[in-house]
């Protein structure tokens, strides 16, 4: 009995707290947050900042936070880095260069938010440069390169995708004619091989946007939905063949990370914003995508991905604030007290909302009216040229602002006061204001070359290389909520079946 209690220990310890946020918009990678016991009102001041660290270096990269380690990519002159920072103190713990920094692209510095997983860190470069990092210490465990060793092509602006962990598996898009999506062993990023010594990958020759991939179940079929420069399409988890694909965005600039929603996919653009149907053909593996809708009602930026809470997408549409109804297609509200370029996280009913100009804003998660429950104004947080949303995690906000990354404390049972800290005085309770840690020492590493094929006698099973094996399972968590509005259902649970018990509008 002991030791079963130990076992239980140890795999609790060694695996992802509750309140962290592993990866890029969390841990379902939908922007919303498991934390709960959170202020539903700021003080006049805004919240207490604790620590503020403004000497990051160049980016709008997120963060991945778990335990007491912040990770995030950061430029720093000529060279990008993988950071890691000390929750509770904002200081730098170790810095590991990734590649050389791309010119150009829109100024934005590094874009890619690290992912973490068991004990190791991924993230890539804007040109494309992917490394795995021991999570501790920083030391570079594998690298590879979506140009040199899987024919990717770069966007004008850059590699800003953030990679999918999935098991045993890395996925990224490199784009290009060779490989739209790639997946690489996470334990040393050599490809993934099916039977027939075949590359798991699907190409269809489209370059990559900025969104990153998740995964979904539509039809009892488990899925990589992937937006690309052009179109969004579903590829299959076991084979990596393309299922569906849709591509009338017209000429929409596509970069938002799309949106599962029961058996569908709302797949946000910033000409216009369309909600898919891929319907299971009965008795076949294949799909056709039924189009529900394509309004203009709802134009999303690049990279400013919007979030879903029950029935309703909030995000920036036309640099305005605003609620979108998904099942109606219509927009419920819309407003400009929250500045232009807005970004949000969704966390115990409310929205941590923030803007190109330096404000944040808690907002009532509402789909009925806005609701503004506070307002704080970033110390130097001002960022024009791309904004970061909010990371809520361990009863703190993170904000991040090009160089400037900012910690306060949204609890409620907050240790510091309405009055103290940078809500009153504007100064953080703690910060670094130390210079930038030197790189991590790191060992020569041997030349990138393109990994040969594993030998046929040393090659997995089909059966066990077809998807994932760890970790498999689709996440089913839904976003805690307060009492819906009347207007409020969700259609039905996903993965329950080719078609949902309750159209939506549009479906046959």
């Amino acid at each position: 009995m002991k030791r079963i209690l130990l076992i239980i220990v140890l795999l609790l310890t060694s695996s992802v707290m509750a309140d962290d946020w592993p990866q890029y918009r969390g841990p379902n990678r939908d922007g919303i947050s498991r934390e709960t016991g959170l202020m539903k009102q700021w003080p006049e001041e805004g919240p207490p900042l604790i620590w503020k660290n403004a000497k990051l270096g160049h980016g709008v990269s997120s963060l991945a936070i778990v335990g007491d380690s912040i990770y995030t990519n950061s430029q720093l002159k000529n060279v990008e880095y993988l950071v890691c920072i000390n929750a509770e103190t904002g200081k730098p713990k170790w810095a590991t260069p990734i590649a050389p920094a791309r010119n150009g692209g829109g100024g934005l510095g590094s874009k890619s938010t690290p992912a973490v997983h068991r004990g190791m860190v991924y993230t890539m470069g804007t040109s494309g440069d992917i490394v795995c990092c021991d999570a501790g210490s920083g030391k570079i465990l594998w690298r590879r390169s979506m140009v040199k060793d899987m024919g990717g092509f770069v966007p004008a602006d850059g590699y800003g995708e953030s990679l999918l962990v999935d098991g045993k598996w890395v996925l990224c898009t490199p784009g290009g004619k060779n490989a739209t999506i790639c997946a690489m062993f996470r334990v040393n990023g050599q490809p993934v091989y099916l039977s027939g010594m075949r590359p798991w990958k699907c190409s269809t020759g489209e370059r990559a946007s900025n969104a990153s991939i998740i995964k979904v179940s539509i039809g009892g079929t488990q899925q990589y939905i992937v937006m690309t420069e052009k179109s969004i399409m579903g590829v299959r988890v076991r084979g990596g063949d393309k299922l569906w694909s849709y591509d009338k965005f017209g000429e929409s600039q596509l970069g938002a990370t799309p949106i599962w929603y029961a058996q569908t996919i709302f797949a946000p653009a910033d000409q216009g914003s369309a909600l898919l149907w891929p319907k299971k053909t009965a008795g076949t593996s294949t799909f056709t995508v039924n189009e529900i809708y394509n309004t203009d009602e709802f134009m999303v930026a690049r990279m400013n991905s919007p979030i879903r809470v029950n029935g309703y997408i909030f995000g920036c549409s036309e640099q305005r604030f605003a609620c979108f109804n998904l099942k109606e297609g219509k927009l419920q509200w819309a407003t400009e007290k929250c500045g232009k370029g807005c970004v949000c996280t969704y966390a115990d009913g409310s929205l941590y909302v923030r803007n190109a100009h330096g404000e944040a804003f808690l907002v009532s998660a509402n789909g009925t009216n806005f609701a503004l429950n506070g307002k704080l104004q970033i110390p130097g947080g001002s960022s024009y040229k791309g904004v970061t949303a909010p990371v809520v995690a361990n009863g703190k906000m993170y904000i991040r602002s090009d160089s400037l990354l900012c910690c306060y404390d949204i609890s409620v049972n907050s240790e510091a006061g309405p009055q103290s800290g940078a809500a009153a005085t504007g100064k953080p309770t703690t910060s670094s204001s130390r210079p930038f840690i030197k790189p991590t020492p790191q060992k020569p590493e041997p030349k990138t070359t393109s990994p040969a094929k594993p030998k046929a006698q040393s090659a997995p099973k089909a059966d066990a290389v077809e998807g994932p094996e760890e970790d498999e399972d689709v996440p089913t968590f839904k976003a805690p909520t307060t009492k819906k509005p009347a207007s409020s259902v969700d259609i039905d649970d996903p993965d329950v079946g080719a078609k949902p018990k309750r159209k939506l509008p549009g479906m046959p």
